[in-house]
């Protein structure tokens, strides 16, 4: 069956951070609670949000560090270069393009700004309230795109949440590695860069 869509993950697949300070993982460490990462990414939360959320008191002076952080990541977000021109000969020949991220609210923001070629869909998990690897969010984006699983192509550079979560929906997958490491056990189709896509969209 031929691919009719791209579903793509966001960071480490499109777009890039700068400067790495991960302000809300830091909030879940402190909150020590195995829910803390999917409750920051499945609600539209700000930091302070997220904080009372998790039960985690801030300090005037810690809130202003995270707030700091989480200003020079966002403003550090860059798509790679090859991204702009992949993503546009694909819609040139008429593949779907949506996006499937697991985000916090304000990098949703960001990325929306950040990428270059508008997709036809985005899949945030705090708008969605579904997270990858979860075989439900891809599913979601096939009928939003109103393809068949096996019509669509997931590309994403995490093994578990974008490759084994895309599989177990019936959805082709293929691990974009940009770093070359090696991954134990793992045999399945691997790209450096997001040119790879065009041999798999025939």
């Amino acid at each position: 069956m031929p691919i009719r869509a791209l579903l793509a993950d966001a960071f480490g697949t499109l777009v890039d951070l700068g400067v790495k300070r991960w302000p809300y993982a830091r909030l879940a460490q402190l909150a020590a609670r195995p829910e803390a990462g999917r409750l920051v990414m499945t609600r539209s939360l700000g930091l302070v949000e997220a904080a009372q959320a998790l039960g985690v008191p801030l300090e005037p002076a810690e809130h202003a560090r995270l707030e700091q952080d989480l200003v020079a990541e966002l403003d550090g977000l860059f798509p790679f270069p090859e991204v702009a021109e992949v993503l546009g000969d694909l819609r040139e020949r008429g593949i779907k393009i949506a996006v499937i991220s697991n985000l916090a609210e304000p990098y949703g923001r960001a990325l929306r700004r950040a990428l270059p070629v508008e997709p036809d869909l985005w899949v945030m998990s705090y708008e969605v309230g579904l997270v990858k690897p979860d075989p439900a969010i891809f599913a979601f984006a096939c009928r939003r795109l109103d393809v068949a699983a096996p019509e669509a192509l997931m590309v994403g550079d995490s093994l578990r949440a974008d490759v084994f979560g895309a599989r177990a929906a019936g959805v082709a997958a293929v691990h974009l590695d940009r770093r070359g490491a090696e991954r134990a056990g793992y045999d399945g189709p691997s790209i450096s860069d997001l040119t790879g896509v065009r041999s798999f969209v025939v």
